[in-house]
Order: C-alpha cells, then sequence, then structure tokens
C-alpha cells in the first residue's frame, strides 16, 4: 500500500469559533420602537476600553460524545489501511518574518501549505528555525481574541491519531488546545499539558476530518506532527456557516445638517435590549458624539479629550455620523500634518488611508463594487502603534465601506468592520454598541462566511 506522511514541524498555535448577525432593525422603523430615557456616557480615549465594544463570544467549548485520547506509549508505524501525511520543515520556508505573527491569505494563495492534495492555513505564526512558532494573542482581555493557530481546511477523511512533539515557552497548568470534528465548528477539545522540554504523545481519534492546534496563554513550538487517515467513509459537513445568527444590526444615525464646530452633535446607541416577539428594541444607552475639526482643535486644545477617538465603536460611530475622519487620523499621505500634530495628540496620532479597489477582501463582504470607496483606519490594539514617534501600524484595523452593503436590510449608510488581525477576520459592527463574532476574510480560521 501507498503511504502518505503528513510530518509538521511547527511552532505555536491557538483559535476561537464564531457566529454572525441575523434580524436586521431598520432605523427608519423607529416609529415601532420605545426608548428608554438617555443615559449619556463620556468620551475616552483609554486604550484599555478597546475591549469593551465586543459582544460576548466565548469559545464553545467541547462536548465530545467521543473524546479524544491523549498517549505517551505509541508506535509510529502506519497500521493496516492507514496513511500517513506528512509536512517537513521546507513547508515553513515562506513563512513571514513579521514578529507580531503572520497569517495565511486564501485570497491571493500566499503562505498557504498543501500537502499531498490537502490545504493547511496557519494563524499568528512565525518561522523558528526548522519549525513554526504560533503565538498567543497579544491582548487576552479581548473577549473574542484568536490566537496563534495551525489547522487543515481540506477534508482528511477519518483521522484516526495524530501524533505530536512540542514544547511550550513556560511550564504553565496548559501548553495547547488540540480542537477535533466532523465539521468545521470543531466543537469536541483536548487541552495538552505545559512543558518546557519536549513532549510527544499520541491522540487517537474517531469520526474527524478536521483538526486544529491552538495555544492557550504562551508560544508553542511544534517539533513534528503526524496526521494519520484512512479511507472509511464517515458522516462529515465541509461547509462554512452563514454568519447570520442570533444577533442584530441597526442602520447607523448621520448628522443631515451642516457641521458646526462643537454644536453639530449626534446620540447613538451604545446598548440596547431586543424583544423578539414584537421585533422591537429599546435603548438602553446612548453615547453623545460632537464633530470637531482639526483647525477648531488646534485653536481648542481643551476640547482635545472629547475629540480623540481611538477604540473601533468610536472610530465607526465617529465617521458615520458625521462623514469626517477623528481629528486625531491623517491620510497616508499627509506626513507633514502627522509630525505637525504630534505636540498637540502625542501618541493617539492614527493613519487613515482610502481605497477603491475592487480586489481582495473587499469580495468577502456584499460591498457595492460598482461604486466602492472605502477607509481604512488604523487601530492600536497592543500600545505599540508608535515607538520613538515612528509609527509601526501593527496588525489593528477598522474598514468602513462608504457606499454600503448590498444586502437585505442594509441602507445606503457606511458600514463598519473590525480586524485586529490584518484583515484575516472581520467583526461587523452592529450600529448597537457591539460588534458581531468573527467570520473569515484573508484566513479561514472561523467556521463562518459573511
Amino acid at each position: 500500500m501507498k503511504h502518505k506522511a503528513l510530518f509538521i514541524i511547527l511552532t505555536s498555535l491557538l483559535i476561537n469559533s464564531c457566529y454572525f448577525n441575523d434580524n436586521i432593525f431598520d432605523s427608519s422603523s423607529f416609529n415601532d420602537v420605545s426608548f428608554s430615557s438617555e443615559t449619556q456616557s463620556t468620551t475616552s480615549s483609554d486604550t484599555s476600553s478597546l475591549n469593551e465594544d465586543f459582544s460576548s463570544s466565548s469559545n464553545q467549548e467541547s462536548s465530545t460524545e467521543e473524546q479524544a485520547q491523549i498517549n505517551y506509549d505509541f508506535n509510529y508505524e502506519a497500521k493496516e489501511n492507514e496513511e500517513i501525511i506528512t509536512i517537513n520543515q521546507m513547508q515553513f520556508i515562506e513563512i513571514g518574518n513579521y514578529s507580531t505573527g503572520n497569517y495565511s491569505n486564501c485570497i491571493s494563495n500566499k503562505e498557504m501549505i498543501k500537502v499531498d492534495g490537502i490545504n493547511f492555513e496557519y494563524y499568528r505564526a512565525i518561522r523558528d528555525e526548522n519549525a513554526m512558532t504560533l503565538l498567543p494573542y497579544t491582548n487576552q482581555n479581548h473577549k473574542d481574541y484568536i490566537p496563534g493557530s495551525f489547522y487543515n481546511t481540506s477534508v482528511i477523511n477519518n483521522i484516526t491519531r495524530v501524533i505530536l512533539s512540542y514544547y511550550c515557552e513556560e511550564n504553565d497548568t496548559d501548553g495547547l488546545t488540540f480542537r477535533y470534528g466532523n465539521d468545521r465548528s470543531l466543537n469536541n477539545s483536548l487541552v495538552l499539558p505545559a512543558s518546557k522540554d519536549n513532549v510527544s504523545l499520541e491522540i487517537t481519534l474517531s469520526n474527524t476530518c478536521f483538526i486544529k492546534f491552538d495555544t492557550i496563554a504562551q508560544k508553542v513550538t511544534l517539533n513534528c506532527v503526524y496526521i494519520y487517515y484512512d479511507y472509511k467513509q464517515i458522516n462529515y459537513n465541509s461547509s462554512y456557516l452563514s454568519h447570520n445568527s442570533d444577533e442584530f444590526r441597526l442602520n447607523p444615525i448621520t448628522y443631515q445638517n451642516e457641521l458646526i464646530d462643537n454644536v453639530s452633535k449626534v446620540d447613538v446607541p451604545i446598548d440596547i435590549s431586543i424583544d423578539e416577539e414584537t421585533n422591537s428594541y429599546v435603548v438602553n444607552e446612548y453615547k453623545t458624539y460632537t464633530y470637531y475639526s482639526y483647525d477648531y482643535i488646534v485653536s481648542h486644545p481643551e476640547y482635545i479629550n472629547d475629540a480623540i477617538m481611538i477604540t473601533p465603536r468610536d472610530v465607526i460611530n465617529y465617521y458615520i455620523a458625521f462623514r469626517r475622519f477623528p481629528v486625531n487620523y491623517f491620510d497616508s499621505a499627509s506626513s507633514a500634518i502627522r509630525s505637525e500634530a504630534y505636540d498637540l495628540f502625542g501618541d493617539n496620532i492614527r493613519q487613515v488611508s482610502d481605497y477603491s479597489r475592487t480586489n481582495g477582501y473587499v469580495n468577502k463582504v456584499p460591498c457595492n463594487l460598482n461604486n466602492i470607496l472605502y477607509y481604512e483606519f488604523d487601530i492600536d490594539i497592543d500600545k505599540t502603534y508608535i515607538v520613538n514617534k515612528r509609527l509601526t501600524r501593527g496588525v489593528g484595523r477598522v474598514i468602513i465601506f462608504d457606499t454600503g452593503f448590498n444586502a437585505p436590510g442594509y441602507d445606503t449608510s457606511p458600514v463598519g468592520v473590525f480586524s485586529d488581525d490584518h484583515y484575516s477576520t472581520f467583526q461587523e459592527y452592529l450600529n448597537t454598541g457591539k460588534f458581531s463574532k468573527r467570520f473569515n476574510c484573508q484566513a479561514n480560521v472561523t467556521p463562518y462566511i459573511w
């Protein structure tokens, strides 16, 4: 029998599952909506508030009817009817060198790994000599973070066992999360022990076509991985799920009159309650946004804290409300203005870029390609955006599609999404103060698509 081998020299890994919005309320239906008394919120420019905007989407841990088993006494030889897929160090030569992590790109087919017709992807990975290191997420207070991960995107029919050798950065209680299942939700999981010394073990499986290795809170280096499988036909589902599940979206509020500094204001919902029986919602809390121009803030610096926008929610709400950039954002070509303004805004200066491309990630969402304009607002997710007065930019972005989405329930208002992984995944802003759960963009790291 012909044997294939899948040998994997890897590093650190981690991942999460996600969902998305279902019922869409149009802001034009306010006549059918009851509002609570208004509660104003003060504007905060503290980066620590970055995480407040995200809907609770903690990982759905496993329900394991057929729990995988860990063995420390095993045989590398393939059993009867088993085949082995092998990934060796040569597959990792093309992994990038960004210290904050590198990502597979399914749109351009860059940094994808293909062995014997099986596609693999990595997420937050770096090349480490003859291995791949997968990184933990840099800001684990984020309610919906995805740390480093390695996973197959093609079906491997009936994986019977996986053998791996790995070591961790520290001897913490937990080392890796191993996820597995017969669909892309990967609802079963097993925690592998942490060790600074090499650990070799075997995981036996059944009824499995998809696997993932996830880091938990530290770097993990996989020295080698063998994936054993047979051709036994099992029931599996290789489809990605729709992002429309159990979340509600409002069309946004936009200021309609002439913009006047420190006068034009918009009250934006940041917390709502939904009554599904009556198909209505109640606004529990608003946040007031006030329009300021750059010249006005130069003349009136006492308003600077109210004018600065740095969290994903505030950046999106402000731009959609006034169709203007926040005063601390400067066009990517405006280096002179950015330098001039540093004394005013300090490390709260940010960059924004505009595009009208019709290729790339815009094809992962239903934007209007015939009249496309979108902006990329830089977001500091780990307080390393500016180092020694130089922009490092990082991997955090808010993308606002200025001409909206062509989809049921959407009007022509701009739509904002947030990415903390350089466009690998998106979370759509629901105009309720919350973001949706993640869906795939340039990587297939979640079970969801738009």
